[in-house]
C-alpha cells in the first residue's frame, strides 16, 4: 500500500486513473471496516429480551411470579417493564394464623451498564387484595444490581431496595423492603 501511494507520487502519467483507483480502494476499506463494526456491535448488544423470575421478598410480596420485558434504548441503557402475581401475610405480633393476601406487583425500571452487569432503578407498584376490607396499594422506589445474561436460556438475576414512597400502615402487610429475583432469559 505505501508503495503504491509512493509511486503515485512520482509518476505524472494517468494521474486521474490512479486517483480514482485510490479513492476505490480507500472507499472499500472504509465500507468493510464499518460493516464488520456494525456486525461485531449487533452480537455484542443483542439479549434476550423477555425474562420469567420468582421473587423472594420484595414487591411487597412474599413470593412472586413474574413475567419482564426489557426495551434496549441504548447498548447501555435498558428500560424493563415487569408485571406478577404473588403471595403475602397480614403482619400481626400475636396472631398463630395471620390472613394471606394476593398481590399483583407491577415496575419500571431503567437500567444501565456494561456487558450483562448493570444497576437498576425505578418505580414500583403493588396491588393487594384483602379479601375482608377492599383493593390496597404500595408504592415504592427500587434500586437494585441486575445480572442480564447476552443468552436465551441464562438464569438471570436481581437483588433490589425498594424504599416504600406510600403509606405502609394503612396496608398493614409485612412489607420486606429488599429483594432478590432469579429467573430464565428467553
Amino acid at each position: 500500500m505505501i508503495k503504491f501511494i509512493w509511486e503515485f507520487h512520482l509518476t505524472n502519467e494517468n494521474k486521474s486513473k490512479q486517483m480514482k483507483k485510490l479513492m476505490i480502494i480507500l472507499i472499500i476499506t472504509f465500507v468493510t471496516t464499518l460493516m464488520w463494526a456494525q456486525v461485531m456491535m449487533q452480537e455484542k448488544t443483542e439479549r434476550p429480551f423477555n425474562n420469567i423470575s420468582v421473587n423472594l421478598l420484595g414487591n411487597a410480596s412474599i413470593i412472586s411470579i413474574n413475567y419482564e420485558r426489557l426495551f434496549q434504548v441504548h447498548p447501555k441503557i435498558l428500560i424493563a417493564g415487569n408485571i406478577g402475581f404473588g403471595y403475602n401475610l397480614k403482619f400481626t405480633l400475636f396472631d398463630d394464623h395471620p390472613e394471606s393476601f394476593t398481590t399483583i406487583p407491577m415496575h419500571v425500571t431503567g437500567n444501565y451498564g456494561k456487558m450483562k452487569n448493570m444497576l437498576e432503578f425505578g418505580v414500583g407498584y403493588t396491588i393487594i387484595n384483602d379479601k375482608k376490607e377492599y383493593w390496597k396499594n404500595a408504592t415504592y422506589a427500587i434500586i437494585g444490581y441486575r445480572i442480564q445474561p447476552f443468552e436465551s436460556g441464562k438464569t438471570n438475576f436481581r437483588v433490589f431496595v425498594m424504599p416504600p414512597i406510600s403509606d405502609m400502615d394503612a396496608t398493614s402487610i409485612l412489607f420486606i423492603p429488599i429483594g432478590l429475583s432469579f429467573g430464565h432469559c428467553f
